[in-house]
Order: structure tokens, then sequence, then C-alpha cells
């Protein structure tokens, strides 16, 4: 494949990451009766209703957490020429917080919330994401799939554990993760 054609691949699918998180962000954490029941349908940007707690106040196009840190990973790839160091990775996430802060409330999911309040405390990081109760993981893989060649699972999966490390270090994340990401 030439370079061109790659390189709008990757453009692509990173454009499809904000593209979908800011379609997705109105509502964000609701199920999806309570979304038909206050939305209908989502087919153009919204902005967040005063009655999402998690993405209130954020305008229509907006992108959430995961947008950020889908560019986050993408960044730490091209710094570390495209391997995941885990603590690099977190000290990129903990100056993009403190540049952040008015938006952390709103912005990180529960289990990257209760990860960094631990790894702020101390706590090592592999063992802060140990506690994550979501899959947000995920959201955030595209470039972890990007750099992986999908027909080496142990190396795609390592990968993804490295990513999901300090704050999705479980099972279903890393396998969720893992599977979006061939």
């Amino acid at each position: 494949m030439d370079k061109n054609k790659l390189y709008s691949k990757i453009y692509g699918a990173l454009i499809g990451v904000a593209f979908g998180d800011s379609m997705g962000m109105p509502a964000e954490f609701w199920t999806r009766q309570k979304l038909v029941n206050y939305f209908g349908k989502i087919e153009t940007f919204l902005p967040a209703p005063k009655e999402n707690e998690i993405t209130h106040g954020l305008k229509a196009g907006e992108v959430t957490d995961d947008t950020y840190m889908t560019q986050i990973i993408a960044e730490a790839l091209i710094q570390e020429h495209g391997k995941i160091i885990p603590e690099k990775l977190v000290h990129k996430i903990v100056s993009w917080a403190e540049d952040n802060k008015s938006k952390i409330n709103n912005l990180f999911g529960p289990s990257t919330k209760r990860a960094f309040d631990l790894i702020m405390q101390g706590a090592p990081i592999e063992k802060a994401g140990k506690n994550g109760i979501t899959n947000g993981s995920s959201m955030r893989i595209i470039p972890i799939g990007i750099i992986s060649n999908w027909q080496n699972l142990d190396e795609l999966v390592e990968n993804v554990r490295l990513s999901c490390l300090a704050t999705h270090n479980t099972n279903h994340a890393i396998a969720g993760s893992s599977a979006i990401a061939a």
C-alpha cells in the first residue's frame, strides 16, 4: 500500500473516533431506552443536555475523554516509535488532566477517575487499573490497532494490555479492547 493511502486510512480512523465520540457525547452513559425517550435518535451533532451528569455543559460537536485519550495514545506511540511505555503514557495523561482541570469531572469515566486518584496517592500503575468497572479503554484503542498486526495476536494483545494497564487493567477491558484493535 502506498504511503498516501496508508496515511489517509490512519487519518480516517482517527477522525472516525472523534466523529463517533461527538455524535454519542450527548447520551454518554445513558441506556438506549433513555436515549430514545429523550432524543428519539441522534442524527447530528447536539449539545449535551443538562440531565446528563457526565457530559452536561459540552457543546454540539465537542468530544469526550475518549478522543483525547486516543490522541494521547497516538502521540505516545509516535514519540516511542511504536512502543507503549505505561509510565510515559500515564505522565502524558496526567499532564493533559492538569491542563484541563475544569473538564476532568465531566470527562473522565469512572474507571479512569478511580485509577488516577490511586496513582496520585502513590499506587503502582499496574494496580491502579485493577479496579476498573468499565470497558472505556476500547474507545481509545484505535492507535494500537493501527500499529499492530492482527495476524500477530500475542503482540497485539500485549500492546493493548500495556495501554490499558493504568486505567483498565481487567480481563474484560483488555479482551474487548483487543477485539476492537484487531
